[in-house]
């Protein structure tokens, strides 16, 4: 358990208002036991561990929370080769070039990030875009937001995949002019090659989720809440955080109902009558994760009407109702989260109809939709009514918002990226990342929730609620807001200490505390600390 700790002279920001205040700030035991005067914060001087004079350099906030996330795909993602940002197909044949260059014949060539949205030709690629490179190696390529596959001719041939291949529920296998194979795999589809992929040590998945999470913790978040584990995953975050637990994040996982191992876990602890006991405090099991549909910028999303750019086209269902239904009872039965990824109008219809049907919210399940990213005004008071909680991800809107109405055109797209019309149906809306497809950058988040990159079509929120956003409203997912999401005595000790912006800097977070213990430190806030054996009222620390 964390000692005490003093921050003398610390700006905070804490609800209702989120005004800037200036107290001290006394951490002890996890908790936060003084928010006052000095002269107070001073008198704890005989047994504290840490002193840091703040001398009012940066600004203290409740924990951030990033709701909607995937802490190994962001260890990958700070790990592994990427393809973010590359504008062209010649860009990414350039990236692979040199990938292949460092491997042997015939080893997997393995990579994530591409958005077709970013080139210049803006079409979905095909194998055809990976002949230069010959069939030394099979080449397996992820969008950037994980629904979509793009493989070269040798994956396809080693998956069994022909112009005579069915197409597997929830999933679409691209086809050209002649009906044969194309490359690309959409979502279910992707499992024919993905099941084919090299695995990996546990000790290699542990490296990459403890680099996930660390990336957290920089990006100032004392919580996240991983949206979808394999069974095999679960384990090895049980294990990483039974040995280092002290310095992560607190995690709440979901385990992933479109994963066959995770399914099969959660079915077999359904049988057993129980649920997981974590092996540290900071790692929670939260419950289940749910597809009902795909992305947008893949067209797997599914809509009521078709794509207004791909006549002929809803998008894609990824689980039979029935299924899904069996899944929300279970769940409900031991009081679990339902996390339910819809994008589309007709999925968040879906889940919504679901939810119903299932009775889960009545049985002690916490109702949640992630993304719902294209919602009719008619189906905001079925969230009200039933109580859903929505986790959106602000960056979306940013990254989407020059395509998005090709996809929907100028009507429909008054649905999509609704935020404030929740905040007005009182429903609970919390903000993400989703990274890795996003940044895990909550200070950013905020920003485009109100300022809405400028775009005025009344979805911007208030300061506060934007605020409230990621750092008060995923508490009440958990449960946890009598206890956590406020700077005040008696609150548990989750802090993000934040440079604010000036005219010479950018904010940037310089710290993160989870119950009293810092997990992230930076050195410019090392800079402050004060020898605790020292008479901080007589320390002169150089903070400029």
């Amino acid at each position: 358990m964390a000692g005490t700790q003093i921050f003398l002279d610390a700006y905070f920001r804490t609800p209702p208002n989120w005004e800037l205040d200036l107290a001290s700030i006394v951490t002890s035991n996890g908790k936060i036991t003084y928010v006052g005067d000095r002269r107070g914060a001073l008198e704890h001087n005989s047994s504290v561990d840490d002193v840091f004079d703040i001398n009012r350099s940066a600004v203290f906030y409740p924990g951030f929370v990033d709701a909607h996330a995937h802490i190994y795909g962001t260890g990958e993602r700070h790990l592994r080769p990427r393809l973010e940002g590359l504008t062209s197909v010649g860009a990414i044949q350039k990236q692979l070039h040199t990938l292949i260059q460092r491997s042997s014949d015939d080893q997997w060539i393995i990579a994530r990030g591409w958005d077709q949205q970013l080139w210049t030709e803006s079409r979905m690629p095909e194998a055809s875009d990976l002949e230069v490179f010959g069939n030394t190696h099979p080449i397996a390529l992820t969008r950037i937001d994980g629904h979509a596959l793009w493989c070269n001719a040798r994956a396809i041939v080693l998956a069994g995949i022909t112009r005579d291949t069915p197409d597997p529920p929830g999933g679409s296998i691209g086809r050209n002019e002649f009906g044969d194979p194309s490359g690309m795999l959409l979502d279910e589809a992707m499992k024919l090659v993905e099941q084919l992929l090299p695995g990996e040590s546990e000790e290699e998945t542990e490296r990459i989720l403890r680099a996930g999470l660390n990336v957290f913790a920089e990006h100032g978040h004392a919580t996240v809440h991983d949206m979808g584990v394999s069974a095999e995953v679960w384990d090895t975050l049980q294990a990483l955080y039974k040995k280092e637990g002290d310095d992560l994040p607190q995690a709440w996982v979901f385990l992933d109902m479109n994963k066959h191992t995770g399914r099969a876990r959660f079915i077999e602890l359904v049988h057993a009558g129980r649920m997981p006991h974590t092996s540290h405090p900071n790692l929670h099991f939260a419950g289940i994760k749910i597809y009902l549909d795909g992305a947008l910028g893949s067209r797997g999303a599914q809509l009521f009407e078709q794509y207004s750019d791909d006549p002929g086209n809803h998008g894609l269902q990824l689980s039979e109702d029935h299924e899904v239904v069996e899944l929300m009872k279970h769940a409900a039965t031991f009081g679990l989260q339902i996390a339910v990824h819809a994008i589309g109008d007709a999925a968040n219809a879906r889940a919504l109809h679901l939810f119903e049907l299932s009775g889960a919210g009545h049985k002690g399940a916490t109702l949640r939709i992630e993304h719902a990213q294209i919602v009719r005004h008619s189906d905001l008071k079925r969230f009200e009514h039933l109580g859903v909680h929505t986790v959106v991800q602000p960056a979306f809107f940013e990254s989407d918002r020059a395509w998005a109405p090709d996809r929907l055109g100028t009507d429909r797209i008054s649905d999509a990226y609704r935020w404030a019309s929740f905040v007005r149906h009182s429903v609970n809306l919390v903000g993400s990342s989703d990274s890795p497809i996003e940044l895990p950058d909550a200070l950013h988040g905020m920003e485009l929730l109100v300022r809405r990159c400028g775009v005025h079509d009344t979805e911007q929120l208030s300061v506060t609620d934007a605020m409230n956003a990621y750092m008060v409203n995923a508490h009440r997912i958990t449960r946890e807001e009598s206890s956590k999401g406020l700077i005040a005595e008696g609150m548990i000790a989750d802090l993000t200490c934040v440079r604010e912006r000036s005219a010479a800097a950018v904010a940037k977070v310089v710290g993160t505390m989870v119950s009293g213990r810092w997990i992230y430190c930076a050195d410019e806030l090392r800079a402050m600390h004060v020898d605790p054996q020292a008479d901080p009222r007589k320390t002169a620390v150089n903070l400029s």
